[in-house]
């Protein structure tokens, strides 16, 4: 006996056929309509909306000395942006995250201290990128995602930058993703926890990443002069490394360094396995650096010292540590 399919059978199935394929039309349609809605224009409007709130913070009267990186002191901002939160609530809008936040204010010479905003204020930083005679250009261009090149003249010297925005899909959802600079920049923000093999009460592992040299990690009294001690920086997320710059001994001053004992031969280990030897100079309060061939992507970074220049107190310190790098791969 043969079975015979009525009709209305067909017609329902060729009417979800449709329905499906209209569906699937409908959803492409949109998301080129997204991509192509993400103009040069609209990248202009959230970049300069967010340099103008930037421009109010670095033109704020400056207050007491919050931190100290080498010779460059981090004067307190004082005004209506004179906190992260503060600044934060206003402008986050415009940033994929807070990790970008803080690469566009260190652009321009501008740190988080605890909660508070200071600047270092030195020749070689220019604090404003845009201006009614900037110039944007689209760099880069993946539909949703897109490098924005900027070109301004300040105090007639030519000054160049980038942003990378990216299209979120939701309203208004045009973020700055990332902040382009020629170097790399102070990791600091990043680093979530830090721990060390001892420490003494009143100088602890997470002042040795405080933006201030003049108060140092130092070890805990009673060990082995400073030898076989380490100390050691978690990364909130993986971070491309470029270089270690340590800030030897207690800082504040030529009679303190003198004083405590001083990491001479160090060994820095990375997530990925990597590991340098460094012998430290003795004579500077300064940053030594210690860098790498190239950027590793790396969780952490360990300060191992294998050996100090002895002080009069055999506690060993180190007065500050910049983690240089960038958030990319």
């Amino acid at each position: 006996m043969q079975l015979k399919i009525k009709k209305p059978v067909y017609i329902i199935g060729a009417l979800i056929i449709c329905f499906l394929l209209l569906l699937v039309s409908t959803i492409v349609f949109f998301l080129k309509g997204s991509s192509a809605a993400f103009t040069l224009e609209e990248c202009k409007r959230v970049i300069s909306e967010a340099n103008k709130v930037l421009d109010e913070v670095v033109l704020q009267k400056t207050g007491a000395e919050l931190g100290k990186i080498d010779n460059m002191s981090i004067m307190e901002l004082k005004g209506n942006y004179s906190t992260f939160s503060a600044l934060s609530g206003r402008i986050i809008k415009y940033y994929a995250n807070k990790e970008a936040l803080h690469i566009d204010l260190q652009k321009r010479g501008v740190f988080v201290v605890g909660d508070r905003l200071g600047i270092i204020k030195v020749r070689d930083i220019v604090p404003f990128l845009t201006n009614e005679n900037t110039v944007y250009n689209i760099g880069l261009d993946e539909g949703n995602r897109k490098e924005i090149v900027l070109e301004s003249v300040i105090g007639g010297n030519k000054v160049s930058g980038g942003y990378t925005l990216e299209k979120t899909g939701k309203k208004n959802g045009i973020k700055i993703l990332d902040v382009g600079v020629d170097n790399p920049y102070n990791l600091y923000f990043m680093v979530s926890k830090v721990e060390a093999s001892s420490s003494d009460n009143s100088f602890l592992p997470e002042e040795a990443v405080d933006l201030n040299r003049d108060t140092p990690w130092m070890e805990a009294s009673g060990g082995q002069d400073g030898r076989e001690k380490w100390i050691k920086f978690y990364f909130e997320k993986p971070v491309s490394l470029n270089s270690v710059d340590i800030s030897n001994g207690y800082a504040k001053t030529r009679q303190l360094h003198s004083k405590y004992s001083r990491a001479k031969d160090v060994v820095v280990e990375l997530s990925d396995g990597t590991k340098l030897e460094r012998k430290l100079a003795d004579l500077t309060i300064f940053t030594q650096p210690i860098s790498f061939d190239k950027s590793i992507r790396t969780d952490y970074v360990k300060i191992s010292i294998k050996d100090v220049y002895k002080g009069s107190v055999d506690q060993v310190c180190i007065s500050e540590v910049v983690l240089k790098g960038s958030m990319g791969k």
